[in-house]
């Protein structure tokens, strides 16, 4: 049961208060916003900053292939990128996921070329 006297699931989650807020501590309310937003990277700029920073992490800081990162995977329809954006909306990190085979879509999908930026790393980061 909620301090308002709801029980979970009987009212909408935006809608129950949060009651120390309601008695002007913000506090609680600063420490739930995230740090990053996670979502699908669907405009070229978003794609764009995804693969520049998977190119600056694997190519040159990590230096775990030459020149580029790029695959098949990369050229694959099916494949869906995703994006943390801080709250400026610059991107920090993304995956891309898509199915395991090269086959037909069987519904067994995989992440690969998980990336975050260097300065989102960590316990308070991504």
């Amino acid at each position: 049961m909620y301090l308002d006297g709801s029980k979970p699931g009987s009212v909408a989650e935006e809608a129950v208060p949060d009651i120390l807020a309601l008695l002007g501590d913000r506090s609680t309310l600063e420490r739930r916003a995230p740090a990053f937003r996670i979502e699908e990277a669907r405009s070229r700029a978003d794609m764009a900053a995804y693969r520049r920073l998977r190119r600056d992490v694997f190519v040159y800081e990590q230096r775990l292939f030459a020149g580029h990162d790029v695959d098949d995977r990369d050229a694959d329809p099916r494949t869906v990128v995703l994006v943390a954006k801080d709250p400026d909306g610059t991107v920090v990190g993304g995956v891309r996921l898509g199915p395991v085979a090269d086959g037909p879509d069987i519904g067994w999908w995989t992440g690969g070329r998980l990336v975050v930026a260097p300065g989102a790393r960590g316990p308070q980061g991504i």
